[in-house]
């Protein structure tokens, strides 16, 4: 009797082990599964109520994109973890189009960061802006190239609170809100028709071989469909952008940092340290995300544009799109740079033409772009390469239009 009662006591004890292993198990395997979702997850808005935050909107999505990718490399599974769970967290939305974004103060208050797409409207937006933080005594911060961004984003991780200009601007800017705690901050861009960008780009690369959109490869030894193709999709990898991708964080893993493929000539070394930011990120991504993923995020970002960005300007309606900055920030945007455009390519160096004079110049130059745009856009793997920036500004369109007719019900014609 004795020794029976032993036994169930050893093995109600075993059981209880054995259960409360199953559960930790599954409980993991869920908390795994969760983390690791590739179904993006709606952003979820609230409100602080301390006093500095309560006209402040507190945007989070949820880390639901960082994938881990499995890479087999000399017989191994490797997991490999990007470095983005795609979070951009305290930013304003649409400032026209989201339905609680209807206080002018909380955005003319904000900090004003603008994404700078490379070959649209740049150099004259950033040049507005100057003018702009001058005439109000505005502050601006780094240029956020990408050795400005990486610096921001140290100084960030070591001294939080010096972060305090009013105005940031730069091709990476993007995600530098996540930074920016003392008050509210928003976004803007300027975009443009994706072959119009892609062919201002070649041109201004076959004179400029040194700048950081150029270096990986150089325009005058490539045709325009070989620059096409190398560079991709920009305004897409501008979305995903993460410091980790300037820095050393990939460089051991040889399998995301090959380069065979990938059409590059860089200058001053053929190592990929030595490569633009945007290049790297451009070879990891290649090297790490099947198709799938990738139309994933690319689908994530088109389902948050619009409430990634305070206001989307486009170039092919510039002094509309400054209107509606004017609108947003309550600064005199359309006086600083309607009419002005600086560093216009004529493109008149790409194409055979008929000898032209000064009077049909710019006749010339839409001619020229007209013929360079229908052959990329005849040319499968172009079209290929451009189309997750073709589809973004599809909805920047949507989004432009929506702009407008929010503007008009506000403020009166544009």
């Amino acid at each position: 009797m004795r020794l029976s009662f032993k036994r169930l006591v050893i093995s109600v004890v075993i059981g209880t082990i054995l259960l409360s292993y199953t559960y930790k198990r599954q409980r993991s395997a869920v908390q795994e599964y969760s983390s690791s979702s590739s179904k993006p997850v709606s952003m979820v808005s609230r409100s602080n109520n301390t006093a500095a935050a309560t006209k402040y909107r507190d945007h989070k999505e949820e880390n639901t994109l960082t994938k881990i990718i499995n890479h087999k490399q000399q017989g191994h599974h490797n997991d490999v973890r990007l470095p983005w769970s795609i979070r951009r967290t305290r930013y304003l939305p649409n400032f026209y189009t989201q339905k609680h974004a209807n206080e002018t103060k909380h955005y003319s208050d904000s900090t004003i960061v603008y994404l700078h797409h490379n070959k649209a409207a740049g150099t004259t937006t950033k040049n507005c802006l100057i003018s702009l933080a001058t005439s109000t005594k505005r502050r601006i911060g780094t240029l956020l190239s990408s050795q400005g961004r990486t610096a921001l984003d140290r100084s960030w991780k070591s001294q939080p609170n010096r972060l305090k200009a009013h105005i940031y601007m730069g091709g990476y800017a993007f995600g530098v809100c996540n930074y920016l705690t003392y008050k509210p901050c928003s976004y803007f861009t300027i975009l443009r028709d994706p072959y119009e960008r892609l062919i201002s780009s070649y041109s201004y690369c076959r004179r400029a071989r040194r700048d950081q959109i150029c270096s990986a490869l150089g325009a005058n030894n490539v045709s325009i469909r070989e620059w096409a193709l190398h560079q991709g999709s920009f305004f897409f990898q501008q979305l995903l952008f993460d410091p980790a991708f300037c820095t050393s964080h990939f460089m051991k893993n040889r399998t995301l940092m090959a380069m065979g493929g990938i059409a590059h000539d860089i200058v001053g070394s053929d190592r990929i340290y030595a490569a633009p930011c945007w290049f790297r990120q451009k070879v990891i991504m290649h090297n790490a995300l099947t198709n799938n993923q990738s139309e994933m995020l690319l689908n994530f970002c088109l389902e948050n544009l619009e409430r990634w960005f305070a206001v989307i300007g486009l170039v092919e309606e510039y002094d509309t799109s400054l209107a509606l900055l004017q609108g947003v920030y309550n600064v005199p945007f359309k006086k600083c740079a309607t009419g002005t455009a600086i560093n216009k390519s004529n493109y008149l160096n790409l194409h055979p033409m008929e000898k032209t004079t000064k009077n049909d110049t710019n006749a010339a130059r839409k001619e020229t772009l007209k013929q360079l745009k229908l052959e990329l856009q005849r040319d499968p793997l172009v079209s290929k390469a451009l189309s997750a920036d073709v589809r973004l500004y599809k909805k920047a369109q949507e989004i432009f239009e929506r702009q407008k007719r929010t503007y008009r019900e506000r403020f009166g014609q544009l």
